[in-house]
């Protein structure tokens, strides 16, 4: 049997987007593994995957938030 096709996504860019917004941003692109985040504020200050680069939609995510 073949095996299906992986699904693959873009990357958003979540930098800048506040806690209210980045998840539905990720969701939106058709992601559907976790965000991992940690720190504290309520602004995204940087993303372990790159904007614009094209992963497997199945990908988690870690940001960091701040102020």
């Amino acid at each position: 049997t073949a095996t299906p096709p992986v699904q693959m996504c873009t990357v958003p860019k979540l930098v800048d987007r506040s806690i209210l917004e980045y998840t539905s941003v990720w969701r939106n692109a058709g992601f559907t593994g976790n965000i991992n985040a940690s720190g504290t504020g309520w602004t995204v200050k940087s993303q372990s995957l790159t904007p614009n680069t094209t992963v497997p939609c199945s990908s988690s995510i870690s940001v960091t938030l701040g102020w």
